[in-house]
């Protein structure tokens, strides 16, 4: 691990750029919400933007056009809460048990044309897990997911 502090709000700002092309083709808004704020986190910030990467590539995949998908931040507990959430077609009950298993599929993957490995949300669980947090999921069929994990505050610049 290599924790520093740096502003999580240009991470997200960043994370969310990147995808912005992809989102647009489908006609899905990804916000950074609050657009701006000032906290800084201590974390790594390479295996962060991973996880983040791979939970906004999932959110694309799921949401149908003229979705949304947002990356709240909320200050809770002297922690940091990221909530990336979207207006996709959600998980079921039985399913969301299993998500973050190594090379588990849900049912919901097979209208995708590319062939997944089924290992991001396993991969984002065990990243989370290296930083400290826990990546929790709420979810509701045909209303969307989110996935949310905390992150430890640095001490202001």
């Amino acid at each position: 691990l290599h924790q520093e502090s740096f502003p999580l709000g240009e991470l997200l700002h960043d994370v969310a750029a990147k995808f912005e092309l992809e989102a647009k083709q489908k006609n899905i808004a990804i916000k950074v919400i609050p657009d701006h704020f000032e906290y800084y986190v201590f974390a790594d910030i390479g295996k962060l933007e991973r996880v983040l990467t791979n939970l906004i590539a999932n959110a694309i995949r799921h949401t149908p056009a003229n979705g949304s998908i947002d990356l709240a931040v909320v200050l809770h507990n002297d922690k940091l809460r990221v909530d990336i959430r979207d207006t996709g077609i959600g998980i079921s009950d039985k399913e969301i048990a299993y998500i973050f298993d190594a090379r588990y599929q849900a049912s919901n993957t097979e209208k995708d044309t590319c062939s997944h490995a089924g290992l991001g949300l396993a991969i984002c669980k065990k990243l989370m897990t290296l930083l400290n947090s826990d990546l929790r999921v709420e979810s509701q069929l045909g209303k969307g997911t989110c996935f949310s994990f905390e992150l430890t505050l640095a001490n202001s610049h």
